[in-house]
């Protein structure tokens, strides 16, 4: 039977490597995902906005939107002050 051989600083050190480098890994791609997340949420709002004033400008008689030119949070603002 042979002795079990003993880890090295290398082995340790390239364990500790390997462990940090899994769990960055991990955390960047939830980072990532949690982005990618807030993206798809942002693009939903800008385009239920866009559909609004699309509406408005119809029920007006103007000729609606085919683009926001100020952020969705503009007209969410503008809606609470005007109601």
């Amino acid at each position: 039977m042979t002795p079990k051989p003993r880890l090295t600083f290398l082995d340790y050190a390239h364990r500790a490597l390997v462990t940090t480098c899994a769990v960055t890994s991990v955390y960047g791609l939830w980072a990532i995902w949690q982005i990618h997340k807030a993206n798809i949420s942002a693009g939903a709002e800008y385009m239920r906005i866009l559909k609004i004033e699309q509406d408005k400008a119809r029920a007006e008689g103007r000729e609606p939107p085919e683009r926001l030119d100020k952020p969705a949070s503009y007209y969410t603002n503008k809606e609470t002050v005007l109601e």
